[in-house]
């Protein structure tokens, strides 16, 4: 099947089971029981939904349409809006027109060129009619119960930013998994999107026992930094009012970010509704390609920073951008959304998260950048294989790395921007220096380091020093003075 070879590599999932398994099916309801026992209003206002997508296999666009349609009580859904961010595929165009025309509830609003994932969404919920929308990318499906618990916490609390439980759909054979399909379970507790203070990247943390133990296995919804990306849902004039996704962001990247932070600090609230149910194919899709001479991530990253993000919090990621070329654009509209809303300072932010979370931030720290020895003239680097991090020495970065890029905090821990910290463990009968995962600044001594003035780094845990070595791995020696101990941080 050439076409279908074709396509699989394109689209990276397998396209002739898309087709095959049809543009109707109905998801296993993986809901905790206590969801499926709840009961809402019978008043709950009626929902827009906006689907956006830019030259999509069509089977798995409409699948994502039929899905809304099939999922949502015909009182509680008031439209679909699919919005083509100026898809070049012909078929795909004409697919999805037919059943666009066909389809009560649908509105297909072409753009003619390709605008980027932030206009297409703004494009559809300023077309929305419905107090509330959804906006979701087109390659998802929604289960039962989906719809009413969403809407319900969005009368609550008008000022929310929601999303689902989102489970993955698989690539190959389509499997619908929602953490480990064993809804008793309640993983959600365990996974905290956040990002990363120096680089913007999303990351995940862990929630704290403290706030776990407090829920104690409650299917409310529970709060969230920042939303993943695949799908949100908002009373329309709220999002409005905080001025809609930026505009001077391009094609994809920190939208999410840029909308939760302002979200909380304008008075309203991110939440993930654990009672309600989609899923999402998770894999890099088609809406523009990285230029590194015209870097639009770093670009989107450094808009939402420099309106939402205040000094001392901001400072790092300045330092770590200073070298790269970008070009952010005029931020005073976006400034001037913070002032007409009377949004909080960046530290209302960090209290929040803090209060629910073992995030660190990165605040008064001794120092940051690479961690360079020039007796073997590389740098600290932090590796992934496997999703597995360590600890090794690799040539320098020109231009610093987020996996080159350390700081020294204030009680003495060495951390990289994976949310690790520079150990001394035990392998074994074997002593080395490793990254191990430390989401908060705890104060073990095995991750503390004091850094003297002749450039030696020594362990809290045994007064030994870092030592490079000549097979591209750091380890732990008696302070002897050698070139190998001699470490300068900063920039090389």
């Amino acid at each position: 099947m050439p076409k279908y070879a074709e396509s699989d590599k394109k689209h990276r999932f397998n396209t002739f089971i898309s087709d095959v398994i049809g543009l109707r099916r109905k998801l296993s309801d993986m809901r905790p029981a206590e969801c499926r026992t709840m009961t809402y209003p019978d008043n709950l206002p009626p929902i827009s939904v906006v689907i956006i997508f830019r030259d999509e296999w069509p089977s798995i666009v409409l699948r994502t349409v039929y899905s809304v349609l099939d999922m949502t009580p015909d009182t509680l859904l008031k439209e679909i809006i699919i919005v083509d961010d100026g898809s070049s595929d012909a078929e795909l165009k004409l697919k999805v027109t037919i059943h666009a025309r066909s389809l009560e509830k649908v509105t297909l609003i072409t753009i003619d060129k390709p605008g980027g994932l932030m206009l297409a969404r703004q494009t559809g919920i300023e077309a929305v009619t419905a107090e509330y929308f959804v906006v979701m990318d087109s390659h998802m499906e929604v289960a039962e119960g989906w719809a009413e618990p969403l809407i319900h916490r969005l009368v609550q609390v008008p000022k929310a930013l929601l999303c689902s439980h989102v489970g993955s759909i698989d690539k190959e054979n389509f499997k619908f998994i929602l953490s480990s399909n064993k809804p008793e379970k309640k993983e959600f507790e365990n996974v905290f999107p956040f990002f990363h203070q120096v680089t913007m990247d999303q990351m995940f943390v862990p929630y704290s026992h403290e706030f776990r133990s407090r829920r104690n296995g409650s299917v409310e919804p529970i709060p969230f930094a920042v939303q993943q990306g695949m799908m949100m849902a908002m009373r329309t004039d709220y999002f409005l009012q905080l001025g809609g996704f930026d505009s001077g962001m391009r094609i994809w990247g920190s939208e999410q970010i840029e909308l939760s932070v302002k979200v909380w600090l304008c008075g309203g609230r991110v939440e993930m509704v654990p009672c309600s149910a989609v899923a999402h194919m998770f894999r890099v899709t088609p809406w523009g390609g990285l230029k590194l001479e015209d870097d639009y991530l770093l670009a989107n990253k450094a808009r939402m920073a420099r309106v939402w993000i205040d000094p001392p919090f901001l400072d790092l990621f300045e330092d770590y951008v200073r070298d790269k070329k970008f070009t952010t654009g005029d931020l005073t509209k976006r400034r001037a959304i913070r002032e007409r809303n009377k949004c909080q300072p960046y530290q209302y932010f960090v209290d929040v998260v803090k209060a629910f979370s073992e995030v660190y931030f990165p605040v008064d720290v001794k120092r940051f950048g690479h961690i360079y020895n020039k007796a073997v003239d590389k740098c600290l680097d932090v590796s992934k294989e496997n999703n597995v991090l360590s600890l090794i020495l690799y040539k320098c970065h020109p231009q610093v790395a987020s996996n080159q890029y350390f700081t020294h905090t204030s009680n003495g821990q060495i951390r990289s921007v994976d949310s690790t910290a520079v150990s001394v463990v035990k392998r074994g009968n074997v002593t080395i220096v490793d990254v191990t995962l430390r989401p908060a600044n705890w104060g073990e001594k095995k991750t503390l380091w004091d850094y003297r003035p002749e450039g030696t780094i020594v362990s809290h845990l045994n007064q030994q020093c870092l030592t490079a070595t000549r097979t591209n791995k750091a380890t732990i020696a008696p302070c002897s003075g050698a070139d190998t101990q001699c470490w300068a941080w900063g920039r090389t």
